[in-house]
């Protein structure tokens, strides 16, 4: 089983893809190939085009991942301010959902 944690993104913030059409790559090239997808929330932002600000906003970014094709995400919001407060780790895939 294949995983992809796509470090596109450093804890900081700073972009580590010098793609300027990263998403393409990974949805096309690689995600489709895995069994499971581990972003963080920068880079889960930047796979599913939007700006994650909540635990709802993970929810819905994991199922947007889900749509363009991953099989399984569990998306890694240690960077999450509310992080203290909840689990901050969410897997999402076809058939279940939960937070870790």
């Amino acid at each position: 089983a294949a995983v992809c944690d796509p470090v596109m993104a450093a804890t900081s913030g700073s972009s580590l893809s010098p793609a300027e059409n990263y998403e393409d790559l990974y949805f096309d090239k690689i995600i489709p190939f895995c069994s499971i997808t581990t972003p963080n929330l920068i880079e889960a932002e930047k796979l599913a085009g939007m700006k994650i600000t909540s635990h709802d906003d993970m929810v819905a970014a994991a199922k947007v991942l889900l749509k363009k094709g991953a099989r399984c995400v569990l998306m890694k919001g240690g960077h999450f301010e509310e992080a203290g407060k909840f689990s901050s780790d969410f897997f999402c895939s076809e058939r279940e959902n939960f937070w870790v």
